[in-house]
């Protein structure tokens, strides 16, 4: 049985990597009561070589009609700068910010790796 969350997988293409790359053993760690997901799995023997975070809250709007253009093309976006103080990419797409600081992320994921 899938839930929403693997179909989201096969979506953003995860599924691809994961067999291009050899992983195994997917873990999910849910928090800020159950808005955030983060989806991690192992490769060549490296644990969270690949991993995916989604955030709920994002994308959902409270504004009032007059901006449903704006809206529009904020929902096509479907894509900001995750991020706990307001940014640039979040104004753009009419966003407000978020549990988690992508930046803080991607900094820890690379810093876990070094060049050969």
């Amino acid at each position: 049985m899938q839930n929403s969350l693997t179909k989201e997988c096969e979506f953003y293409r995860l599924d691809y990597w994961v067999k291009r790359n050899g992983c195994s053993d997917r873990t999910q760690e849910d928090s800020f009561e159950g808005d955030v997901h983060h989806i991690s799995w192992t490769c060549g023997g490296k644990a969270g070589a690949l991993q995916h975070w989604k955030v709920d809250d994002m994308g959902k709007f409270s504004f009032p009609v007059y901006f449903v253009w704006l809206l529009t093309v904020a929902i096509q976006l479907g894509h900001v700068w995750a991020s706990t103080e307001p940014n640039f990419s979040q104004l753009a797409a009419l966003e407000l910010p978020t549990h988690i600081q992508a930046s803080e992320i991607i900094m820890k994921f690379f810093s876990g790796f070094t060049k050969p």
